[in-house]
């Protein structure tokens, strides 16, 4: 797969023999598979390491040293990855839904853009805050598994679109199916199933059992986190490939800036 940018190579023969080369940036999907998956293990590790420090008293949890690499903080260098990582599986849904021919599947990768791109706004303004707080209040929840409270609006919305999720899937290549699914299964079940744990682990009747700061929290947390980068990792591989295989099949991706 490239991206070229100029030109494409019709018009330079159009143009004629003194025509310059488009200037092509390669990308390795291979490489990009590796390189998030070694930020990923980076930053769960460091999450587990700053927090042990604090706990073994070498560090403290005053500053900034801790929130910038702890996994649950909303303004955090993992938060900013996820939230780039999410970014970018919308752009390449948008380029598959560009490149793709046939008009179903090019709305429903331009809906699966649309859908990520909504989702990265939410990992960086933290909108989902708000609806917990509102579920809370409405439904009177004071504690319990659905302490955080989004996750039943969201579990909703996710059963009411499974219909056209499994249509979108069945019409998806094997290979890219497959890993379509066990992302899901692994962003969804971080999110969704690991937020219903922390809240049965930390969750009182109108008070947290639970300080922010115990061990059981930040675990949690990292366990939680790190499932969902596993699963944009996985979902992000498996968009570019098939942009690579499918969507483009060896054309290049041209983008002409007028």
């Amino acid at each position: 797969m490239a991206l070229t940018t100029g030109t494409t190579r019709a018009s330079r023969r159009r143009e004629g023999a003194d025509a310059v080369d488009d200037p092509v940036v390669g990308v390795s999907v291979r490489g990009v598979a590796r390189g998030l998956v070694l930020i990923g293990v980076a930053l769960a590790a460091a999450h587990l390491v700053v927090h042990t420090l604090a706990a073994l008293g070498v560090i403290t949890y005053e500053g900034r040293v801790i929130s910038a690499f702890d996994m649950d903080d909303e303004v955090s260098i993992p938060t900013w990855f996820n939230m780039m990582l999410l970014a970018g599986v919308a752009l390449g849904a948008a380029a598959v839904a560009v490149a793709t021919r046939m008009p179903r599947a090019r709305r429903g990768w331009a809906a699966l853009a649309i859908v990520f791109a909504y989702l990265s706004l939410d990992e960086g303004a933290a909108l989902h805050e708000s609806l917990m707080y509102a579920t809370r209040n409405a439904l009177g929840i004071t504690g319990g598994p659905l302490w955080y409270a989004w996750v039943i609006p969201v579990g909703i919305a996710l059963v009411a679109a499974s219909p056209f999720a499994i249509r979108f899937l069945a019409a998806l290549p094997r290979r890219v199916r497959t890993l379509f699914v066990v992302a899901g299964v692994l962003y969804v079940g971080g999110a969704l199933g690991i937020e219903v744990v922390s809240a049965t682990a930390g969750a009182e009747v109108e008070s947290l059992l639970r300080d922010e700061n115990d061990p059981v929290v930040w675990l949690l947390a990292c366990f939680e986190e790190s499932l969902e980068i596993a699963g944009l990792v996985v979902v992000s591989i498996a968009v570019l490939i098939h942009l690579r295989d499918h969507a483009l099949a060896g054309r290049a991706l041209a983008v002409r800036l007028r």
